[in-house]
C-alpha cells in the first residue's frame, strides 16, 4: 500500500492522489497479465478442433499452453479458461459431462 500512498507537503495522505495512483498502476498490471477473453475463447476452441472431447483439467492445461501462458500465469490462465467453459455451458455452446466417459465437448444441434 504505501508503494501508491501519496502524501500531502503536510504529511497527511492524499486519498484522491493515491487511489490515481494505485488505478494507473493496476491498469498496467491488467495489460501486461490479463489475456482477452477473445484469446481464451480462440484457444479453447483451437484446442477442441484439436482433439475432440476433453477432461477440464486437460482442456485447461491445453489452453494455458496454446496461450503460452508462462509458469506463473499457468493457473490463472487455466481457471480462466475453465470459467470461459463454463459461461458456453450454460449458454449451451459447450456441454461438460462430468464422470466416466466425461469431459467437455461442443453441443450437437438437435435436428427435428
Amino acid at each position: 500500500m504505501d508503494k501508491y500512498t501519496v502524501r500531502d507537503s503536510d504529511g497527511s495522505v492524499n486519498v484522491s492522489a493515491s487511489a490515481n495512483a494505485y488505478a494507473k498502476a493496476l491498469s498496467e498490471w491488467v495489460s501486461t497479465n490479463e489475456t482477452p477473453v477473445s484469446d481464451i475463447a480462440d484457444a479453447v476452441n483451437a484446442v477442441l478442433d484439436q482433439h475432440g472431447k476433453l477432461t477440464m483439467p486437460m482442456l485447461q492445461t491445453y489452453t494455458a499452453t496454446q496461450l503460452g501462458a508462462s509458469p506463473t500465469q499457468f493457473t490463472a490462465v487455466g481457471n480462466r479458461a475453465r470459467a470461459w467453459v463454463r459461461s458456453q455451458a450454460e449458454a449451451g455452446v459447450l456441454v461438460i459431462v462430468k464422470g466416466k466417459n466425461g469431459g467437455v465437448s461442443r453441443a450437437v444441434a438437435k435436428t427435428a
